[in-house]
């Protein structure tokens, strides 16, 4: 099995020293074996745990959560099912954080093309005021009614 210093292990996770000395502190990682000169010696189980908590990193998983995950996984197959509850949970948040991002990226999309199509000639702005209020759930006749620019 492939052996790493600290710093070829920094290189390949892009994590620096500092923070993989903090992540073994916490408990994030598990203590890392020394060589016969007292120097940090990362494996590939090191380096799977590390590809794994940067992907929990990166997709907000709180650290308190994280430390939660590695301690549950120190704790072996007996936390088979709570590891995978606390996945499923993060899961759930990542789908409706996707399911907003997608909603507001069409928005910002439909926008886009509105001022393309109507070039900000228009003025009286009805027709993006009333996509604003159908997002909103409003009905637009009344609004129409009314006449006034919204957004």
């Amino acid at each position: 099995m492939k052996r790493y210093t600290i710093k070829e292990f920094s290189q390949i996770t892009g994590l620096s020293t500092h923070t993989l000395r903090y992540y073994e502190k916490i408990g994030l990682l598990d203590p890392v074996p020394r060589n016969t000169s007292g120097y940090r010696d990362y494996s590939e189980d090191q380096l799977r745990q590390v590809e794994f908590l940067k992907r929990l990193r990166d997709t907000g998983m709180p650290i308190q959560k994280m430390m939660e995950y590695a301690h549950l996984r120190k704790l072996g197959k007996a936390s088979i099912v709570s590891r995978r509850q606390l996945l499923q949970e993060h899961e759930k948040q990542l789908i409706e954080y996707i399911t907003d991002l997608e909603n507001n990226l069409q928005m910002i999309q439909w926008k886009i093309a509105w001022y393309k199509n109507e070039e900000c000639k228009s003025g009286d702005g009805l027709e993006e005021s009333n996509m604003i209020e159908k997002e909103r759930g409003v009905d637009t006749n009344e609004d129409a009614k009314a006449g006034g620019e919204r957004a």
